[in-house]
């Protein structure tokens, strides 16, 4: 068994690419990198990303980050589903970091990447049912001054909101992609949180989704 503490510190002792110029579709507005060794394949209304991922060059600090993707089949294996996504993301080792695994031990994780052992894992919560390969999922991500909440599909609370309490850095670029296992994601919307939307995130406060058979 992999914990997500060992699972953060292999990913972590990956080698480092600099970012590149990619040019995705028009459904896909801004201006987009690549960054490791990210092989990239583009189509009108999605891109498949494996082997790093896909980021905005522009930044964001106060954000709501929404991304719907699917795993894809690997031909001649049977390996469960590895969905990846970041937000205020500064280079491949300084990021912060959502996951969703399927297989036998499925789980949604959130993470901080960052250089120099400051990496910190932040939080995770087992799923049931595990996401399938070719099962479409929306993942959420919300981050205002050093909160974040991490959404599923069409949930009322987030399923992870936690506090880094020493973060290193407050703003960042919105990533696609971030493992080795294909995954396409469709156009993904970012928008800053102020007015209506910064107050909806902080009526939330610490509440989190119950998991089944907790609730009361």
């Amino acid at each position: 068994m992999k914990t997500p503490k060992l699972l953060l510190a292999s990913l972590m002792l990956t080698s480092t690419l600099s970012a590149a110029p990619v040019k995705l579709s028009p459904a896909f507005p801004g201006v987009w990198e690549s960054a490791n060794r990210a092989v990239i394949k583009t189509a009108p209304n999605a891109v498949t990303v494996s082997g790093g991922y896909v980021v905005t060059k522009e930044q964001f600090s106060d954000a709501e980050f929404t991304f719907q993707a699917k795993a894809l089949t690997v031909s001649g294996t049977d390996v469960p589903v590895q969905i990846w996504g970041g937000i205020r993301v500064k280079d491949w080792e300084n990021r912060y970091v959502v996951g969703v695994r399927g297989g036998a031990e499925p789980e949604l994780s959130f993470a901080r990447y960052a250089a120099d052992g400051r990496s910190k894992f932040l939080g995770w919560v087992p799923l049931d049912p595990a996401p399938k390969i070719g099962e479409i999922l929306t993942v959420r991500l919300a981050a205002s001054g050093n909160r974040f909440h991490v959404y599923l599909n069409d949930e009322k609370l987030p399923r992870i909101n936690i506090e880094d309490q020493d973060a290193l850095w407050t703003e960042g670029g919105v990533a696609l992609g971030g493992g080795w296992l294909p995954v396409e994601f469709s156009p993904p919307t970012v928008s800053v949180l102020n007015g209506a939307k910064l107050a909806e995130f902080n009526a939330v406060g610490d509440k989190t989704l119950p998991l089944p058979g907790t609730e009361f």
